[in-house]
């Protein structure tokens, strides 16, 4: 499942999101600001939200997101490892938790991480997350912030969401949950649909589903593919309101140089949004953020619908964001080039192709 290239350094190894539970990227602040974005676009204050395979940080800096406090919605969070579960326990009722359990778990969080890239203290602050302090040593939470949070029993989460009520929440948030459900042998494209079938009747009016995946489902072409997402989404009645890569950078893993290429996207129940509030404004921030390595890519714009966007990914396969401006209309980014191609050049440029698209 990997795609390996040649370089002058070695091998780069190209991360199909790591399923097996080892990913070198699961550091506390990485999924925050494309959850900001999702909270901003809500027409009014969130009361319920659902945190799908929550892990041990985000069901912490979701409860510090400004729209959660100025609103005071309860955070329900639900994990199917009764290790992560026990360690959320800790932190609601004692407030902090020692980085090293954690990492006993997950991996280290920091691994890998050069100190040109970001780091989990800057990334909250980027999110202007309250509420949460990360140290050398620990994790500590606020009691404001942990009151806003249920800790649910260890579940999977498709059972999970098959037992609850109707409309019950503004905001879903699944993080990398869905790369990992690719990878079971039990999934299928009918049980991808009924899953987001489920979000579907979950969300209130006008509530959104957002989560992470990796780039490469993105590009898949073939739509009956049940690890394409835009197939999926489509024909589970979900919209793809907004899509942006992350980052692109190089990190390394077992004497190898891993890709790492990780998306969010924002989704919303058909006819419910006739365009991602904003639009004008997350169109210029993508233009201008990518224009800052222009010297080292060139990139297409485009606009049509999504057959039209599915053309433009055909032909030139490699793409970079995609904005919702009007019913069945959206506006897209594209690098021209094959993707395993493409991301392993972009990750070697410079500091690594980071264009903080959310």
């Amino acid at each position: 499942m990997h795609y390996l290239e040649k370089t002058e350094s070695g091998l780069l190894l190209m991360d199909k999101a790591f399923a097996d539970g080892s990913s070198t990227v699961a550091f506390c602040g990485r999924n925050d600001a494309i959850v900001k974005m999702a909270l901003e676009i809500l027409p009014q204050k969130p009361n319920r939200v659902l945190v799908l395979g929550c892990g041990p940080y985000e069901l912490w800096t979701t409860a510090g997101q400004q729209q959660i406090v100025e609103g005071n919605a309860t955070i329900i969070g639900v994990d199917r490892s009764e290790q992560i579960t026990s360690i959320n326990q800790t932190i609601k009722h004692s407030g902090q938790q020692e980085l090293t359990k954690i990492e006993e778990v997950i991996g280290n969080p920091v691994f890998g991480q050069e100190k040109k890239h970001k780091t989990s203290t800057q990334l909250i602050k980027d999110s202007a997350i309250t509420g949460v302090e990360l140290g050398e040593k620990e994790i500590k939470v606020d009691e404001a912030n942990r009151n806003r949070v249920q800790i649910a029993p260890p579940s999977d989460a498709i059972d999970f969401i098959a037992q609850q009520e109707d409309k019950k929440f503004s905001l879903i948030f699944s993080g990398n949950l869905e790369n990992n459900m690719l990878f079971q042998p039990s999934y299928s494209r009918e049980r991808g649909i009924k899953f987001h079938r489920d979000i579907i009747r979950l969300l209130q009016q006008k509530g959104v589903y957002v989560y992470t995946t990796n780039e490469i489902f993105f590009n898949d072409i073939d739509l009956t593919n049940p690890r394409n997402v835009r197939g999926i989404l489509r024909d589970s009645g979900l919209d793809i309101l907004y899509k942006a890569t992350q980052y692109t950078h190089v990190l390394q893993r077992n004497g190898h140089w891993v890709v790492t290429e990780d998306c969010g996207i924002l989704s919303a129940r058909q006819g419910d949004y006739d365009c991602l509030p904003n639009f004008g404004k997350a169109i210029e921030t993508v233009r201008q953020r990518l224009d800052r390595y222009k010297d080292s890519f060139q990139y297409t714009e485009g606009y049509g619908t999504l057959d039209q966007l599915q053309e433009a990914i055909v032909n030139g396969q490699t793409n970079i964001a995609v904005v919702k401006t009007a019913s069945d209309k959206y506006h897209w980014f594209n690098i021209q080039g094959v993707y395993s191609e493409v991301f392993p050049e972009l990750a070697q440029i410079g500091d690594g192709f980071y264009p903080d698209l959310f």
